[in-house]
């Protein structure tokens, strides 16, 4: 059978694509388990970094994976040291090429990074993280050296009172974590000291449970009821 040379010629141009196409398929490495991406997203909640070098060590994919806790709240562990006010974590991922995201680098003082961001795009400054959580939540959990974005976030006019996914908001993380500065802060930029998370929590009782008697007093004296 004589191949009509046109066709012939067609049939050439075509096969570096099918070339590629089949390179690729062959080339896609094979998914990670699940299990292990979720321990991986579990101890980066829970600062555990040797667990975290020894699961790196065993699957490097791990550094950019992601978790989807249910409806599309998908979280890396970048975002989950970013949200729980872990520097150390957030430094050994980024040392070890996870991604940086606007969260981390709240989370971390980088002003100047999330300054370019939001002048650059107006609407970043309503970005929310991982579990629903705000800029400036991720901001009070960086505590002291991301103290800047706190003024600059409130200075932009962030709602102060925006929950997380869990009712939690920015005045319960400073209660937590003891900034007695940042509460009157907050408080002062008509923070709601009465609201309650879906746990039934409120920014009093986690401060009672902490013993922290000068927030317990701005507190009550702000409103919060016992």
């Amino acid at each position: 059978m004589k191949t009509d040379r046109r066709a012939f010629t067609a049939v050439l141009a075509g096969m570096p694509s099918l070339v590629l196409a089949q390179n690729t398929a062959a080339a896609r490495p094979a998914p990670i388990d699940l299990d292990l991406v979720k321990d991986w997203i579990g101890k980066a909640h829970q600062r555990k970094i040797e667990p975290m070098t020894e699961l790196l060590t065993r699957e490097p994919g791990l550094i950019q994976s992601s978790w989807d806790w249910g409806s599309g709240d998908w979280e890396s562990a970048m975002q989950a040291a970013a949200h729980t006010g872990s520097r150390d974590m957030a430094l050994f991922l980024i040392d070890r090429g996870a991604r940086v995201d606007l969260f981390a680098a709240t989370m971390l003082g980088e002003l100047g990074l999330l300054k370019t961001s939001i002048e650059t795009f107006s609407g970043a400054i309503h970005v929310r993280g991982a579990h629903g959580i705000p800029l400036l939540s991720h901001a009070v959990a960086g505590e002291t050296p991301a103290r800047k974005i706190v003024d600059f976030l409130l200075a932009r006019g962030v709602d102060v009172n925006a929950r997380h996914n869990n009712g939690m908001t920015a005045l319960m993380i400073a209660v937590q974590t003891g900034q007695r500065e940042t509460v009157q802060l907050l408080l002062g930029k008509g923070a709601d000291a009465k609201v309650k998370a879906s746990n039934g929590n409120t920014a009093l009782a986690l401060s009672l449970k902490r013993g922290d008697t000068a927030i317990t007093q701005a507190l009550k004296d702000a409103g919060a009821l016992d």
